[in-house]
């Protein structure tokens, strides 16, 4: 009897309706009892009622079928070695039926057509085809795929493509790779996986900022953070990143260069970080039901080395009113002090401050999803939820997180997905750590002869006065617990996805994505606020302020794709566009001066005091491109790309801009007989270009209002519009070869890039007679080129051991090639007489500081030039080259062990090179606080110099004949002297032992010079002085005394995981239970020695609303944090 075999769709209406009740009753009987008992603490049980039984109920409605010409079939699917399979998918070709094989490889699949034809897949496995031909039984092996389990990924507007066949290189980390360990963000678990990404942490604790770069530095405007898109929703904004659960990501691809991310547009200039959600996916019980929960105790175990010989005060005198640690009182000391009501006792020191004051963080972090797939489409919904305290006293932060995929085939062409995140971070005390915030700074200002748990009870008058040592700093605990930065943000994002497959081989795709971020940030300070925001800001009532930001983007897109075969030529085109709307509203409002003590309100500001101000912008850009993708046997693939975008932000002349990409990709294996252990030899290249708009309103005057007594009035912008101004345009080109051999059981790829950013968008002085300060322009052309090298290795792979090994590194620079006529320099940024400037051929990342005025000709050249005094003189402005912040070159590598149940995971992050200005040391230093601040040799001490009162035995003469005869050893910032007698101080001219010199030479006015290297005549200053900011090390000499090495090795995670045995887990009628142990940041060696973590030297700025920011590699403004290593665990568990 022939087969009948009758879709849902040819059914009448009454089927439809009850089938699509039963699915709808279904759904809901598993999702509710499951998100209730998820937000019950993850306390629930799967009901015993199972969906495969309710489904079975309704497989008459979903399919008609004859079922004596039907029949079920079992086996087992095994690999090369004998091994048990699970998770193979078993479908009936040409329908959606189907099963997975049970954690011992074995299936059972039912109502098999006696001819149909089974398909076998695994990832990593060559993909087989069984004829059923009546059979019951059906024993399959598997074998390993010729090509990697890497080999699709996922590229621009979402597609996914063979990596054989791209012309380009792309980055990818899965989610096995990113879930051994818990994560508070995405961030955390891509450092050191992709070659050429950079990310940088400025701690690890609950409120470091993060960077990411890709590929250098490429514009000199700033802007070179990538493009974040997420399941295909452009987001704009890289802090995104932080904001979405780990567990819920199945990969993340890393488009590198223009050629990977041209399709983008203009926001993709700097590279694309593409993020891909779990989606619903076929459960041998219908339903999955997957849960996690992890912790991390964030562990401090390194401080900055303060020193304990002397308190606050000069010259053996306590002042409490000082925070300078130079030669006040030692211990034993007796003096009138803070607590002791007027009556001098003996001072008392204590070494506890840092570890009594910094603590043991904890991160907890909660997941839990539900997961399946019927005969019409597949849906994943997920809840998770962190909890954490920093290491910061007083730090906190939540996040409440929701992500759904759905999909729906509304008929055999036409099918519906959507994807949709919520994700709701909030903390009432998160200052920001971005490397130049300076929350730690009351701590390091409390005096050692302070008990620092002498002052946690912190009020003396309940919000209105704070109890300290001193009016001229903060109590720490009172700045830890009370100067709050808080904030509450909404971020949601999603799309909806039309996919109708007109005809086999042409398919169009409309999608409309939407995102959005609402955020409110407040600060406070109580009344008696003395400066602990590292301000020096004294505000005796107290200050409050209110920032709200509202973004939103909006993207409607479609793709038209065909695709055909011709012989042995296949032909990919596909045309499409996109429109994007951006609206943003900014409203800032607050004031120094509180009416109330501790009522933190806009009303309860002072009128005087109070500031308001308010922005709204909006931004278009309308698109359309054309992409082709031919290939020739298999062999040879060719990628063309073409698109033009008209950008709102430019002037209506040039808002329009085009551009190209075309890449190669030839598989030589395929074309010339190799050996057989070639697994695969590829070779790949590719040119392209990519555009870049500019902010809004840089083309348009825009007046800014104000008040003069009952007016209002009107003011020009200090900017001049460019009213002809062009994008900035990007050309890059890319070459490179991937191989692998031994059945890709080893893998090598190779890539140099070289990328011309020109027409760069920058701001160029103007004459004060124009009105303004600076014009906007097109000048400069900056050239990135860079080396990527990827390794992979299976060295040992038996039947119950397994070791892989997986390794990057990257070199890139880029270098400053012009600019307009007149400028040539470019500066990045500066602090205290330093300057990140960036000359005309050279490369970006140089600094400069300022020497010593020094003697230029002459016996005496080389010298430091003294003033009449014997002060330090300073030189020419930025005229020390102190070095370059970025780093040699970077490697990463990742290990696995694995033997039966057990996987040992080790990932070593390596940084070579690049230098950092640490303004840290310097402060630290300069109020006397360490002794010893790590440049190399004795002169970078603050208790003695490099030579002193007790060299030679007190003899001076000899003091300047050595000084004399070796100018390669004292010309260079040294110092001689001491904090006091015994730490060779010499008799200063108050008749204590506290004076010094510094080597050189004072003119005698006359066009001579004086010498001055202790013998008669030297001037002597007080040590204090020498580190002192009008003629001391802290605007002069900063290359030799505070720029350091930023070079470092670390074991960033290592993570021990056990799954257990499915006698165990099934007793618990789970599928798969995983344990995990971890550690992470365990730095091997860093090059700076100062207890610091140099890879978070830099300084991170944001704009009001958050949403760009900027970034100042290589300066570190105030980073006391100490080094954290976070330790824990995380239990998955299946069912």
């Amino acid at each position: 009897m022939k087969n009948k075999c009758v879709s849902l769709l040819e059914q009448d209406v009454p089927i439809i309706k009850k089938n699509a009740r039963i699915i709808k009753l279904t759904a809901l009987l598993f999702l509710i009892p499951a998100l209730g008992a998820f937000a019950n603490n993850l306390n629930f049980k799967v009901p015993e009622t199972s969906l495969p039984n309710l489904i079975s109920k309704t497989d008459n409605f979903v399919e008609i079928v004859d079922s004596q010409q039907k029949a079920s079939i079992s086996g087992k699917v095994t690999d090369s070695s004998g091994a048990a399979l699970p998770g193979v998918t078993i479908l009936i070709k040409g329908s959606t039926s189907g099963v997975i094989t049970d954690v011992n490889g074995n299936y059972t699949i039912s109502n098999v057509p006696a001819n149909a034809t089974l398909v076998f897949s695994f990832v990593g496995m060559e993909t087989k085809e069984v004829l059923c031909a009546g059979k019951s039984t059906i024993n399959l092996t598997l074998s390993e795929s010729t090509v990697a389990i890497n080999d699709v990924v996922v590229t621009a507007l979402g597609l996914k493509r063979e990596k054989k066949a791209l012309g380009y290189s792309v980055g990818e980390v899965k989610t096995e790779q990113m879930q051994r360990v818990p994560q508070k963000d995405l961030l955390g678990s891509l450092a050191g996986k992709v070659s050429g990404m950079k990310i940088t942490n400025t701690s690890n604790d609950v409120n470091s900022d993060t960077y990411v770069n890709i590929r250098g530095i490429t514009s000199l405007a700033g802007n070179n953070n990538p493009l974040v898109v997420v399941d295909g929703v452009p987001t704009g904004d890289q802090r995104v990143m932080k904001d979405i659960s780990p567990d819920d990501i199945e990969s993340v691809s890393i488009l590198k260069g223009p050629s990977a991310a041209a399709l983008y547009g203009s926001r993709a200039g700097s590279g694309v970080i593409l993020i891909n959600s779990k989606s619903g996916k076929l459960h041998k019980n219908g339903l999955g039901v997957e849960v996690s929960v992890g912790s991390t105790y964030s562990v401090p175990y390194k401080y900055i080395e303060l020193q304990n010989r002397f308190t606050t005060g000069i010259s053996g005198v306590l002042n409490e009113s000082s925070y300078q640690q130079w030669n006040g009182p030692e211990e034993g000391v007796s003096a009138v002090q803070w607590n002791t009501n007027g009556v001098a006792q003996p001072l008392k020191f204590y070494n506890n401050a840092l570890r009594d004051y910094f603590q043991t963080g904890l991160e907890t972090v909660y997941n839990g999803s539900v997961f399946g797939s019927y005969d019409r489409g597949t849906f994943r919904l997920s809840l998770s939820r962190l909890d954490a305290t920093g290491v910061y006293p007083g730090v906190e932060l939540s996040r409440n997180g929701v992500n759904m995929a759905v999909t729906y085939d509304l008929t055999k062409k036409l099918k519906i997905s959507t994807n949709i995140e919520i994700s709701n971070p909030y903390s009432d005390s998160y200052p920001l750590k971005n490397g130049g915030e300076t929350q730690y700074m009351a701590v390091y200002q409390t005096p050692p002869h302070v008990n620092i748990n002498d002052l946690k009870d912190y009020w003396k008058t309940p919000n209105v006065l704070q109890k300290g040592v001193s009016t001229n700093y903060d109590n720490p605990w009172f700045a830890a617990y009370e100067l709050k930065d808080g904030f509450n943000r909404l971020r949601l994002f999603g799309n909806m996805k039309l996919e109708y497959q007109v005809m086999p081989d042409l398919k169009i795709m409309g999608r409309y994505s939407f995102s959005s971020n609402d955020e409110k940030r407040t600060y406070r300070q109580p009344w008696s606020s003395y400066g602990g925001d590292g301000g020096g800001n004294n505000r005796p009532y107290g200050m409050y302020n209110e920032t709200i930001s509202n973004q939103r983007e909006m993207n409607a897109d479609f793709l038209v794709s065909y695709k055909k075969k011709v012989g042995k030529f296949e032909v990919d085109p596909s045309v499409g566009g996109n429109l994007m709307t951006q609206r943003n509203y900014l409203m800032y409002a607050g004031g120094d001066k509180l009416v109330l003590p501790g009522l933190y309100t806009l009303s309860n500001v002072d009128r005087s005091s109070l500031t308001y101000y308010d922005n709204t912008y909006k931004k278009n850009i309308y698109s359309v491109y054309a992409l082709v993708n031919l290939s020739y046997n298999n062999m040879i693939f060719v990628d063309a790309t073409a698109r033009n975008d008209w950008s709102s932000t430019l002037p209506e002349a040039n808002r329009s801009y085009f551009y190209p990409s075309v890449s190669l990709s030839a598989l030589v294996n395929e074309m010339v007989s190799l050996p057989s252990w070639v697994s695969l030899f590829k070779i790949r290249s590719g040119i392209s270009q990519v555009g870049k708009d500019t902010s809004p309103y840089t083309i348009s005057t825009v007046l800014d209002s104000g008040t003069w007594g009952t007016n209002t009035t009107y003011t020009v912008p200090g900017k001049l519009p460019n009213v002809n101004l062009k994008p900035e345009i990007a050309s890059s080109f890319e070459i490179g070869t991937d191989m692998s051999f031994i059945q890709n059981r080893l893998g090598f790829d190779f890539t140099y890039y070289k990328v011309k950013n020109k027409n760069q968008i920058l701001d160029a002085s103007t004459s004060s007679m124009s009105g303004y300060t600076a014009a906007t322009i097109n000048a400069g052309n900056v050239e990135n080129t860079g080396v990527e090298i990827g390794f992979n290795a299976v060295p040992v792979k038996l039947k119950d051991f397994t070791w892989d090994l997986n390794a990057n590194f990257t070199r890139e620079r880029s270098k400053l090639k012009e600019l307009t006529a007149g400028i040539n320099q470019f500066q990045f940024w500066e602090s205290a007489q330093v300057y990140a400037w960036t000359k005309v051929g050279d490369y970006i990342g140089d600094f400069y500081s300022r020497d010593m005025k020094r003697v230029t000709e002459g016996t005496y050249k080389g010298w430091p030039l003294l003033d009449s005094n014997g002060n330090m003189q300073a030189g020419e402005t930025g005229g020390d080259y102190a070095g370059n912040y970025m780093h040699k070159f970077m490697v990463g590598l990742q290990s696995n062990f694995t033997y039966k149940n057990f996987t040992l995971s080790l990932s070593f992050d390596w940084r070579q090179g690049g230098k950092y200005y640490d303004q840290t040391m310097m402060r630290l230093a300069r109020a006397g606080k360490v002794d010893y601040y790590h440049k190399g040799d004795e002169s970078s001490r603050t208790f003695s110099g490099i030579l002193n009162n007790n060299s030679f035995n007190g003899d001076m003469n000899a003091l300047a004949t050595e000084i004399k005869s070796h100018p390669e050893i004292y010309q260079d910032n040294v110092w001689v002297g001491g904090r006091s007698q015994d730490l060779g101080g010499f008799l200063y001219t108050n008749g204590v032992y506290e004076g010094a010199f510094i080597p050189g030479v004072r003119s005698d006015g006359k066009g001579g010079y004086i010498e001055n290297f202790g013998a008669s005549g030297t001037k002597l200053i007080k040590a204090y002085d020498v580190f002192g900011t009008s003629s001391g090390y802290f605007y002069i000499g900063q290359r030799t005394e505070y720029v350091y090495d930023a070079s470092y090795i670390k074991l960033r995670e290592i993570a021990l995981s056990y799954t257990l045995p499915k006698s165990v887990s099934s007793k618990v009628r789970a599928q798969n239970i995983i344990l995990s142990g971890f550690m992470k940041n365990i730095i091997i060696w860093a090059a700076n020695k100062t207890n610091q973590d140099p890879e978070g030297m830099y300084n991170q700025t944001y704009n009001a609303d958050m949403s760009t920011s900027n970034t100042k590699q290589g300066l570190s403004l105030w980073n006391g944090s100490p080094i954290i290593m976070p330790v824990g665990f995380k239990i998955n568990v299946t069912f």
